[in-house]
């Protein structure tokens, strides 16, 4: 769904016009409304870093935890490449990733 918002000026870089269609909420976690805020070059660049960082918060993985059994293929998803920590009977730290 599209959402008819469009500032004069990019909002991050302030210099061009928005001309690309951003989502508010990633596509990569189910977001679907769609806003006009940021020109080109910005959009690829924010949206690739907040996509490729989006997993790691600990908000959205406990959030997708407790959403994995009514979204199954979007649990299977985010959790691969997941790092976690934990500790051994024997008192070591176990590192994965």
């Amino acid at each position: 769904m599209r959402f008819d918002f469009a500032p004069t000026r990019c909002l991050l870089c302030r210099s061009r016009e928005p001309d690309s269609w951003e989502h508010v909420l990633p596509s990569y976690v189910g977001g679907r409304l769609q806003v006009r805020v940021l020109c080109t070059k910005c959009n690829s660049v924010t949206g690739a870093k907040l996509v490729s960082q989006l997993k790691w918060d600990p908000g959205i993985r406990l959030a997708a935890e407790s959403l994995a059994p009514r979204i199954p293929a979007l649990y299977d998803e985010m959790k691969i490449g997941w790092r976690y920590v934990a500790w051994s009977t024997l008192g070591h730290k176990i590192l994965n990733g």
